[in-house]
């Protein structure tokens, strides 16, 4: 799996390029969006950050 991370509106999101799915990381788990919407939000709009920021930001976050 290719992985592709992004932050938007103080959310951290991950992108898988082989399933084409996007998910909104929140403390040990991950979300798929559904919402077409909020997907085009985030591919629009995000900034795309590295897996290592894109963990820290999580465990920040959520006060692991």
């Amino acid at each position: 799996m290719a992985e592709l991370f992004f932050q938007h509106d103080a959310m951290t999101y991950l992108f898988d390029t082989k399933l084409l799915k996007l998910y909104r990381l929140e403390g040990n788990q991950s979300v798929e969006i559904d919402n077409q919407e909020t997907r085009r939000d985030v591919r629009l709009n995000a900034a795309e950050i590295s897996r290592e920021q894109a963990f820290k930001m999580v465990a920040e976050k959520c006060h692991c």
